[in-house]
C-alpha cells in the first residue's frame, strides 16, 4: 500500500514544483511514492540572449547533468523550454505534460 496525505494514497503520483522568480525559474520533478526527485533544474537570466538551463536527472544513485545556454525572452518561453526539457525524447523523464498533476 503506497503512503498516505489524509485520504489521498500517493501512489503514482507525478508531481512538478515549480519556483518563478524575476529572472529565473527553479524546479523539481516526483515520482511518488518515492521521495527523492527525479530531476531537478534551474533556468537562469531570463529576459537575455544568453540565458542558462542547468538539468539534472537522478538514476540509481547517479546524477547525470545537462547544461544548455539558449535565448529566453520571459517567463512564457522559459516554461516551454522546460517543458521541452522534460520531455525530450531521448533525455526526457516524461513522455507528455500531462502526465503531470
Amino acid at each position: 500500500m503506497g503512503k498516505f496525505i489524509g485520504d489521498i494514497i500517493l501512489n503514482n503520483m507525478k508531481i512538478l514544483v515549480i519556483n518563478s522568480g524575476s529572472s529565473s525559474i527553479k524546479y523539481r520533478y516526483f515520482e511518488l511514492p518515492a521521495e527523492a526527485p527525479v530531476c531537478s533544474g534551474l533556468l537562469e537570466r531570463i529576459g537575455s540572449d544568453r540565458a542558462v538551463l542547468h538539468h539534472s536527472v537522478f538514476t540509481d544513485g547517479t546524477r547525470d547533468d545537462f547544461r544548455e545556454e539558449v535565448a529566453v525572452a520571459d517567463h512564457e518561453a522559459g516554461l516551454r523550454r522546460v517543458v521541452e526539457r522534460l520531455t525530450d525524447p531521448v533525455k526526457g523523464v516524461i513522455k507528455s505534460a500531462a502526465e503531470v498533476a
